[in-house]
């Protein structure tokens, strides 16, 4: 007899998401009291690379998360008898297919197939985690001509992002172009955390299985 085990990541992007929060947060405190050149520009550097990292983490958590669901069925967090067996054996049916769709569009379809109450497309928390989803594509798939001086808001997302009105970042790279610089300030990864906890526990609710979360919540939540 062979025993399978599975890790589920999903923690871990949230609980490293949350660390990498802390430590801009400790970069910014210290950029107070540093006026060396070649020290701020690699605080800068390591800010930058914390909220980037941080809102990569959040999608991950989103991405891992669902596909938990369905590859091991809602309840998949309380062991073999707390799994919903029906609803696994019918969305694994469907794997192939869901693996086709966008992160957001499969938590959508799991809930339609499984009949149970849909994420309203227009309001929070999912809007507000599509927009976590839009700044970690545009940053994951950067290109030179999406940067836009800070008065211009040409793009859907720039828009979205800038309406949050989030304390921008304190380093002095951050003054001239808004994306990616300006935005990306402990303030972004604080909103992006939440967005992300809230997103996740609204589907579970919706789903009604237990919250895999609850293991490990005061991790992800000691900031948000």
């Amino acid at each position: 007899m062979r025993m399978q085990v599975q890790y589920n990541m999903t923690n871990q992007f949230l609980m490293a998401s949350l660390v990498f929060l802390r430590k801009a947060e400790e970069l910014e405190l210290a950029l107070k009291t540093s006026s060396d050149q070649t020290v701020l520009c690699r605080m800068e550097v390591e800010h930058k690379g914390l909220i980037t990292s941080l809102l990569m983490q959040c999608v991950s958590a989103a991405e891992t998360a669902i596909f938990m669901v369905i590859t091991n069925g809602p309840g998949h967090h309380l062991g073999t008898n707390g799994i919903d067996q029906d609803a696994r054996s019918f969305l694994i049916k469907f794997e192939k297919e869901l693996e086709r769709l966008s992160v957001l569009e499969k938590y959508q379809a799991v809930l339609k197939l499984l009949r149970k109450p849909e994420f309203d497309t227009g309001q929070n928390p999912h809007q507000a985690m599509q927009l976590v989803v839009a700044i970690r594509n545009e940053l994951v798939h950067f290109k030179p001509v999406g940067v836009y001086p800070f008065q211009e808001d040409s793009e859907k997302m720039l828009k979205r992002l800038r309406s949050l009105k989030l304390k921008h970042s304190p380093f002095p790279g951050s003054k001239s172009i808004y994306f990616p610089n300006a935005c990306l300030s402990s303030a972004l990864g604080h909103w992006a955390l939440t967005t992300t906890v809230q997103y996740m526990d609204c589907f579970y609710e919706l789903i009604g299985s237990g919250n895999p979360l609850q293991g490990y919540r005061d991790w992800i939540t000691e900031f948000c």
